[in-house]
C-alpha cells in the first residue's frame, strides 16, 4: 500500500551504509536490511511515543513500557514481535525453536513476527536473530 519512491526510501534509510560515509559510486547506499526497511514503512516516525524511544506505540513491542495497543499472548509484557521466548523461561532456545517449527506455515499471530498473516522464512529469520538471548531485543526481562 506504499508507492515505489516511498519504498526507495525506506530501503535507502535502512541500508547499511558500506565505503565512504553516505552514498557512493562503488557502494551505492550500502547493504539493503529488508526487515528495518519493513520496519520503517510500518512503523513511521512522528506518532505516539509514550517511552520516547523512537518507535511510536503501536509499533514498540519491545521495552518495558506495556503497550495497549499490541498483542502480547503471553501477557509477560513483551508484544509478539519481540517475545521469541515462547515458552519463557528466560531465554530464547531450542525450545522456543520447536514451538516455532510447530505452527511454521500457518498463521498463528503469536509467531507471525513480521504481521502479514502467514508463518514463513521471514518470520523463522526474525525468530532467529533472538538466539540466546532473553525476551525483546534490549536484553532486559521484566
Amino acid at each position: 500500500a506504499i508507492t515505489v519512491p516511498e519504498l526507495e526510501k525506506a530501503l535507502q534509510r535502512s541500508a547499511v551504509d558500506l565505503g565512504d560515509l553516505g552514498p557512493d559510486d562503488v557502494y551505492g547506499f550500502g547493504m539493503l536490511d529488508t526487515v528495518l526497511a519493513h520496519v520503517d514503512i510500518r512503523c513511521p516516525k512522528g506518532r505516539r511515543d509514550r517511552d520516547r524511544d523512537g518507535v511510536p506505540n503501536t509499533c514498540d513491542n519491545c521495552k518495558r513500557i506495556p503497550n495497549e495497543r499490541q498483542r502480547d499472548t503471553d501477557g509477560d509484557g513483551y508484544g509478539n514481535f519481540c517475545d521469541a521466548d515462547l515458552n519463557n523461561d528466560g531465554i530464547v532456545n531450542l525450545i522456543d525453536f520447536s514451538m516455532f517449527g510447530a505452527v511454521y506455515g500457518t498463521a498463528d499471530p503469536d509467531a507471525d513476527f513480521n504481521g502479514d498473516g502467514n508463518v514463513d522464512l521471514v518470520d523463522f529469520s526474525i525468530f532467529g536473530s533472538f538466539y540466546g538471548k532473553p525476551p525483546g531485543p534490549s536484553g532486559l526481562v521484566p
